[in-house]
């Protein structure tokens, strides 16, 4: 019944074999990722009988809130005009109660497509050598593992799925556009602002006016990515305890970057597929994640055996 389910369910399933699954379900209101991720990391420090870390309480964030001036302020910088209720904002609040339900029930029984999403594995190696290819020798000379990556994925799916004069780009001419846009649009005060703005929205009901109009609609290829590799897996100490979780499984998206053990896997977000008309022209754009892998190893980092491999994810939750 509505205000009487859990917001927090946690199940733990074990194996013959000795391995277990820790599946956690939260309502996204009480924990979003970040907090969830805070949050079994701080369960498996108590477990190895350590102390927990203090978090930023609510009260600090709510002070930080813009007043109604300045969210009018941030939203005709960054949305070109005032911020105002929309019918599309009043559509979407309307229909949650409708889909949510039905969502929830796709879920448990493993047919949505966040539990089958295309996932790509990359050893620590194979980032070196796709980073080492993606550095211009302009510029700064230098670009993340993360926009290395994300011209990769870009370009790679795009040769694979678009008409040959599309692309005509190398990746170190992409990875090092992606690397002087971040110094702008991914900067501490950028980001405060942005944060400022969408957080504001929430607490007065706007949300999805804010968040709508930051999806672009027109596109051939559109990554969105949401980089989680420098997490720690929750170490949860001695094996009788539970040990170190191996995986992760999990819904949250877009497109999503966890760590595994010698590198990351990728859980990729159907938009990003959306080029490829067929189901032969998506396995030729996921086959082509691992074919174009550069094969040079010079200056590559001790490959520390990720196993290198592509799958659609089943139905779990870790």
């Amino acid at each position: 019944a509505k205000g009487l389910e859990p917001l927090v369910t946690v199940k733990m399933t074990c194996f013959r074999d000795g391995s277990a699954i820790l599946a956690m379900c939260r309502s996204h209101a009480l924990l979003d990722g970040s907090s969830a991720w805070a949050f079994l990391a701080d369960w498996a420090r108590v477990a190895r009988g350590e102390k927990h870390v203090a978090e930023r309480r609510t009260p600090t964030l709510l002070q930080a809130l813009p007043d109604d001036d300045q969210l009018n302020e941030l939203a005709n910088e960054m949305l070109g005009r005032p911020l105002a209720g929309s019918w599309m904002n009043s559509a979407i609040k309307a229909a949650f109660p409708l889909i949510s339900p039905l969502y929830d029930r796709l879920f448990l029984i493993g047919i949505t497509g966040d539990l089958t999403r295309p996932r790509v594995r990359f050893s620590e190696r194979e980032l070196a050598r796709i980073k080492a290819v993606a550095t211009p020798v302009d510029g700064d000379g230098w670009v993340s593992t993360q926009e290395a990556l994300s011209a990769y994925i870009l370009l790679t799916i795009g040769k694979a799925t678009l008409p040959p004069t599309y692309l005509a780009d190398v990746t170190s001419k992409v990875a090092g556009a992606l690397h002087e846009l971040a110094k702008v649009e991914l900067s501490q005060e950028a980001v405060r602002r942005r944060w400022l703005l969408v957080a504001g929205a929430a607490n007065i009901g706007l949300e999805f006016d804010v968040m709508w109009k930051a999806r672009p609609s027109n596109y051939d290829i559109c990554l969105f990515l949401n980089n989680q590799s420098k997490r720690e897996l929750p170490d949860f100490g001695e094996e009788t305890s539970g040990g170190v979780a191996e995986s992760v499984l999990t819904n949250a998206g877009p497109t999503l970057v966890l760590p595994i053990k010698g590198g990351v896997e990728v859980f990729l977000d159907q938009s990003t597929l959306r080029a490829a008309k067929s189901s032969s022209a998506r396995l030729a754009a996921l086959e082509a994640l691992r074919s174009e892998i550069p094969m040079s190893d010079a200056g590559v980092i001790k490959d520390m055996g990720a196993p290198n491999s592509i799958s659609s994810a089943g139905v779990g939750g870790a």
